[in-house]
Parts: structure tokens; sequence; C-alpha cells
């Protein structure tokens, strides 16, 4: 994928492959995202 701003996606814009990241059924890992008042959210 070269450009931006696509009006649509496709599951061949994408190499599953070579994905990193949980499988499915497995728990995601946790981590902390900032919220837009600033703060920081955990996903547990």
């Amino acid at each position: 994928m070269s450009d931006y701003n696509y009006d649509e996606f496709s599951t061949g814009d994408y190499d599953f492959d070579s994905v990193a990241g949980p499988l499915v059924g497995e728990k995601a890992p946790d981590f902390e995202l900032a919220t837009i008042d600033g703060a920081t959210q955990s996903i547990l």
C-alpha cells in the first residue's frame, strides 16, 4: 500500500502471515493508551 486515504480496504491489502499479535482465542496483552482528556487507560 503506497497510497493513503483509500475509500475501502480489502484483505488483499494486508500480509496476515507476518502480523505479530495474539492468535484467535488468546488473551490480548495489557497495554496503556492515552485518552482524549490526557489520562491513560489500561485494557485490564
